[in-house]
This record gives structure tokens, sequence and C-alpha cells, in this order.
């Protein structure tokens, strides 16, 4: 069932982006993130297995904006009162950029500060709305980018370090 949530998500995402970025004037990008969290020492987890998470991600930057705007779909492979599956809606806002070359598609460096809020917990019955803040930093082609992001969510209690890869159409 877990992962027939996430390949859904992740095709509905894939076909609707260039639909959203065309008709916005805007630049889209869709990516795929992995990570780990900090563990409570009273948690009893196993730290190899108890704070891994996945997440799909789908960010608009409108072309009048300079902030983004990010959906994250995130799966955490721990227990938790609140449910493994996070929906997230969060705004990222560049705090500055530098360009490796003057050449055309050239790689930009890019940190940036983010926050949103979301509901923790879909489908099982107990959901909790929660929020999160944190900053990362982007190194973007044309095309691809990588990513990492370190942030806290408030309904998980922990910190997460996320490393991912984004496209953009």
């Amino acid at each position: 069932m877990q992962n027939k949530i996430f390949a859904t998500t992740f095709v509905l995402a894939a076909c609707l982006l260039p639909l959203v970025a065309q008709a916005q004037q805007s630049r889209a990008w869709i990516g795929v993130a992995a990570g780990i969290a900090s563990l409570p020492p009273e948690s009893g987890l196993d730290p190899a297995f108890g704070r891994r998470h996945s997440m799909l991600t789908l960010g608009v930057a409108p072309e009048k904006w300079r902030a983004e705007v990010r959906g994250d779909l995130l799966w955490a492979h721990w227990p938790s009162y609140a449910g493994p599956v996070s929906l997230s809606l969060n705004a990222l806002l560049p705090v500055g950029s530098a360009r490796f070359s003057r050449q055309p598609g050239a790689l930009l460096l890019q940190p940036y500060l983010l926050a949103g809020v979301g509901i923790y917990g879909v489908g099982n019955g107990r959901s909790d709305a929660g929020a999160n803040a944190g900053f990362g930093v982007r190194i973007e082609g044309e095309r691809l980018a990588v990513f990492t992001e370190a942030r806290r969510h408030t309904a998980y209690a922990r910190n997460l370090l996320t490393f991912g890869v984004g496209y953009r159409p």
C-alpha cells in the first residue's frame, strides 16, 4: 500500500508539472529525496533503521516572485503517533546565489531558507497539524539540481537532514 501511494503521487505530479509551468509562466520542478532524522534518546529505536525518511517534492517558482512554493510528501520510516506520511506546503526564500561560470547553462549555487505547514499522519485516523522550518543549499544546472536541507518538524519533534535531486522540465 505504501509503495502505491508513492508511485501514484509521483506519476500524477510528473504529469501535472509541465501544465503548471506553462500555465503560470513559472519555473517548476519535481524531486525525490531521502535522509536521516535525529533520534530522541528515549525513543529506543535502532539508530541504523529508525531514522530514515523519503520525500517527493513538487515546486513552482512564479516568474515575478522571489520565493518558490513547494509541496512535499514525506514518508517517515520510524514509528510515530502521528503516522508515517506527511503532506506539507512550504515557501523557499533564496538568500543569495553564485554562478560557477558566465557561460549559459553554468551551475548555480543557491542557499535558501524554508518554512511550511502540513498535516502529519495522513490516512491513519490520527493526523496532526504541524510546522517545519530550516535551511538548504541547491546546486542546479539547466534541468537537473541536487539539494540538501536541514529542517525541524514540530509534529515529529525531530530534525531532518535530507539529500535529493530535482528535475526542471
